[in-house]
């Protein structure tokens, strides 16, 4: 990948601010490990705002620059699009003492009573075709039926009214899950067996695939970015989005060469089916958050 220039001063980015709390609802990731005294997501407890520690190195440029484009005043139709299926962009902070840079951004749970999130890491190729052979090969390695369902399951919190408590499955459990068992295993947990929930997510899904396929086509190839999908305890309201560009490419003559709309296809597919009770026939074992 050649140099990123970022569309930003670093001279000029505002402190951080000090009165926030860490963000409880991380689902996929390394977001609730805490660096140092510093947190890895973090929310204002006002406002409804959501900061994302992003590396120091050129993938901060990149995902920082991602969001500059999109919400650029100056943004065409086919880009702004991508508006209606992202977190809002708030701006760019840094940790005075540390340089660290964060991405303030909409905080997608706010208004929800005791969210439940589940993150899949989109599209059919894990990573950019820059990345380096070895690269591509790695993280294909992880995962080898991503090509077949278009996404990696890479984690969950699911809210149980019976206990009050938070569930999760174990570190890595989506790699495990082969294709022909995705829905059972991998996604049905999440919904706690309610299809109804399951055809609630429906339109939403299908609004971010119309990103990728209606015109106009949209110019940027998104790579290892993750497809959101969020309840609350009521089951009534839900979130949809996409989520993590530090691997984004600009592809003016590309058709989605990532594979997003597989995994989305995948997810209409499956939570399509005509089953409309719930069900207790998922069989993975939801583990209690410590």
């Amino acid at each position: 990948m050649a140099r990123v220039e970022p569309l930003f001063d670093f001279e000029n980015i505002p402190n951080l601010p000090d009165n926030l709390l860490p963000f409880p609802y991380q689902a996929g990731g390394h977001g609730s490990k805490a660096t140092s005294a510093e947190f890895e997501m973090l929310r204002d407890p006002v406002e409804s705002i959501f900061y994302k520690m992003v590396p120091s190195d050129e993938r901060s440029i990149q995902e920082a620059n991602f969001y500059l484009t999109v919400f650029a005043d100056t943004a065409p139709p086919e880009i702004v699009q991508l508006r209606d299926v992202i977190p809002t962009f708030r701006g760019i902070f840094k940790v005075p003492s540390s340089g660290v840079l964060y991405l303030a951004l909409e905080d997608l749970t706010a208004g929800l009573t005791n969210p439940s999130v589940c993150d899949l890491k989109m599209g059919q190729l894990a990573c950019p075709p820059d990345a380096g052979e070895k690269k591509i090969e790695h993280e294909m390695s992880k995962y080898p039926d991503r090509g077949i369902v278009g996404f990696l399951l890479t984690g969950m919190k699911v809210y149980d009214q019976r206990t009050n408590r938070y569930l999760t499955v174990p570190r890595c459990y989506g790699r495990t899950v082969p294709a022909e068992h995705i829905f059972e295993r991998g996604l049905l947990p999440f919904l706690q067996g309610d299809f109804k929930l399951a055809k609630q997510f429906l339109p939403l899904i299908s609004k971010v695939r119309s990103v990728f396929v209606d015109e106009p086509k949209l110019p940027i190839a998104l790579y290892s970015s993750s497809l959101l999908l969020i309840y609350d305890e009521t089951r009534t309201n839900l979130v949809v989005k996409l989520v993590d560009f530090a691997h984004w490419r600009s592809a003016p003559e590309a058709n989605d060469p990532s594979g997003v709309v597989r995994g989305l296809d995948t997810l209409i597919d499956t939570f399509g089916r005509n089953n409309s009770s719930p069900s207790s026939k998922f069989d993975i074992p939801l583990i209690e958050l410590k």
